[in-house]
Formats: structure tokens, C-alpha cells, sequence
């Protein structure tokens, strides 16, 4: 069975990130590197597509949705043992900064089968412009 796998990549501001906290939809550029795993063989090196995201906390469980210029993704929910949607908060509010997950998906395609792995990567603004200078 074939795995496509999608790296998700979206660098939040604070405003972002904190209305994103208080459950408000967001729109944000993003990038994705999607690779496919084969019988042993993959599509690496894998290219970045750089798309749109809307970004939702809309507190249940929804799968990540392709739409026509990237995609929607609902934060994965808090479970018992895992931070929720504060974790995007700065530190001296009890947050990281950051918020990461994964989600996999089971598809079938004209009669084919196969997985989506997604990994989800939302972080400060600041880490991409530190890494810049």
C-alpha cells in the first residue's frame, strides 16, 4: 500500500496565534513538502508547494481537507495526556509558541488504497525570521 506523507509548515504572528487560541478562523501562506512512499521506493527529493491554509480550532475532532489552494486544517483537540490550543500561546502565557501534530488518513481512489500521513507544524513567526539573519 502506497503512504503519502505531507509536511505542513505555517509560520504564525502572535495575533495569529492567539485568535487561533480563542477559536477564530484564520487564512495564512504556508508551504507543504508531500513525498510518496511506494514498495520501497519514494519521490524524494520532495519539492515545496507553497499554498494557503485556513487554520481553525473549532474543537472537535475533522479531517485535514485538500481545497482548491491548499488546505483546511482544525487543530487536532486536546486529549487527555497532550496540550491543547494554548500551547500556541507565548511562554509568559503558558504557552510554547508552537503547535505540532499528525493526523493519518485512510483513502481509497479508484478502487486503490492507501494512507495520508500529514505532520502539522505551526510556529511563531520569530523562528523563521531568526533563521533568516
Amino acid at each position: 500500500m502506497a503512504t503519502l506523507t505531507i509536511e505542513h509548515s505555517v509560520y504564525l504572528t502572535k495575533e495569529q496565534r492567539y485568535s487561533l487560541n480563542n477559536g477564530e478562523k484564520i487564512t495564512v501562506e504556508g508551504f507543504s513538502v508531500p513525498v510518496v512512499f511506494s514498495r520501497g521506493n519514494t519521490s524524494e527529493p520532495a519539492k515545496e508547494v507553497f499554498c494557503k491554509y485556513i487554520l481553525s480550532n473549532e474543537g472537535e475532532e475533522k479531517e485535514i481537507k485538500r481545497i482548491e489552494e491548499g488546505y483546511e486544517i482544525n487543530l487536532q483537540q486536546k486529549a487527555e495526556a497532550l496540550p491543547g490550543s494554548e500551547i500556541l500561546l507565548d511562554e509568559e502565557d503558558g504557552g510554547k509558541g508552537k503547535f505540532i501534530f499528525s493526523q493519518l488518513q485512510k483513502v481509497s481512489y479508484k478502487g486503490n488504497s492507501f494512507n495520508i500521513i500529514h505532520f502539522v507544524e505551526l510556529k511563531k513567526i520569530e523562528t523563521l525570521l531568526e533563521s533568516l539573519t
